[in-house]
């Protein structure tokens, strides 16, 4: 049955590139962070011949347009937004909009009001877009569609507001997790020199901190991610095959030996590993270039594309420092939530 509840809420929600993470406590979730504009509300783009076909997605509405989100959307939206105005977009909103859904659904409760929402943003974009997106969400209500098995009790939307919100770094997130679950004392109060590496779809970040109390000056942000990485992949690709290679293709080519090409056959994906492996040492280069300080206590791994990025991290550092931290693609958003609750 399901229930309304009435004790304080704090969401961690991590509204990334790739992925939409999301932790409240209770529970969490995650799928990934593809959108469809919808401009006229309808769902003709979903029809095969005649057949309505079923996805696991919702519609949601940003002043006055229609976006599909949801965990199916990837199947007909293969590649991700890449822009540093993300955060400033109503792609944006309607991810948040389509998470809050998908966390009423997954929990069986409805929320009128989200007491703390703990957002993060890439390092990059931080100090530029920070104050902007906790204005834009502060105090403001949101329409929700109402998961359908709730609609009999609370109609088809509903009315959530977003009492608090707070902005920070995306990497902090994954530090605050690792040191709570893995670490010490010592890893969060300043006694210790920590570094967050965090290779998303979209950035390469990375934060300096006593503590949790950010080094902006030894911080940074490479714009290449795990999406730069599959682009170059499918330049490369469309060269040397002499057919276009897209985006999907580069992605799936990485995770397979072989691929089978409609008029070229099969192909041994592993020379092109090979490319992706220079690709993403060219990235640590860089990161080892701009690094002020070369002394760590703990080199923390985490972020969507670590698997991609983490054999060329680890050329980069003593072994007996690094910490992988657990549920890479999670973490922040695990973190984002243990922030907010401290913060209470």
């Amino acid at each position: 049955m399901s229930k309304e509840v009435t004790d304080r809420l704090v969401v961690g929600m991590d509204i990334g590139y790739g992925n939409i993470k999301v932790d409240w406590g209770d529970g969490n979730l995650a799928y990934p962070a593809r959108v469809k504009a919808d401009w006229f509300g309808a769902n003709d783009s979903h029809r095969l011949n005649g057949m309505r076909a079923i996805y696991d997605e919702v519609k949601v509405s940003v002043n006055g347009r229609y976006y599909w989100i949801g965990p199916d959307t990837h199947l007909h939206v293969r590649e991700p937004i890449v822009t540093d105005a993300y955060s400033d977009s109503p792609e944006y909103e309607a991810h948040l909009i389509g998470a809050l859904h998908y966390m009423f659904r997954k929990s069986g409760a409805i929320r009128r009001s989200v007491d703390k929402l703990v957002l993060g943003l890439p390092l990059s974009q931080f100090s530029l877009r920070r104050e902007r997106l906790r204005q834009r969400f502060q105090g403001k209500r949101l329409s929700v569609p109402t998961p359908s098995a709730l609609e009999a009790r609370y109609g088809p939307e509903i009315a959530v507001r977003l009492r608090n919100v707070e902005v920070v770094p995306q990497p902090v997130g994954s530090l605050v997790y690792w040191a709570t679950r893995e670490g010490g004392e010592e890893d969060l109060n300043g006694q210790r020199a920590n570094l967050v590496i965090d290779p998303g779809e979209r950035t390469f970040d990375w934060y300096a901190a006593r503590g949790t109390k950010p080094i902006y000056d030894e911080s940074g942000a490479i714009p290449e991610g795990m999406a730069s990485i599959i682009y170059r992949l499918a330049n490369t690709m469309t060269r040397e095959l002499g057919i276009h290679i897209d985006y999907y293709t580069a992605s799936l080519g990485l995770k397979r030996n072989e691929l089978a090409l409609i008029g070229v056959g099969t192909i041994d994906m592993r020379p092109f590993h090979t490319k992706a492996k220079e690709f993403t040492e060219e990235v640590t280069d860089q990161l080892k270039k701009r690094l002020v300080s070369t002394a760590f206590d703990n080199v923390v791994l985490t972020g969507g594309g670590l698997s991609l990025f983490e054999e060329a991290i680890r050329k980069c550092f003593p072994p007996d420092i690094i910490r992988v931290v657990a549920e890479p693609m999670m973490a922040n958003a695990r973190g984002f939530y243990q922030w907010g609750i401290a913060e209470d």
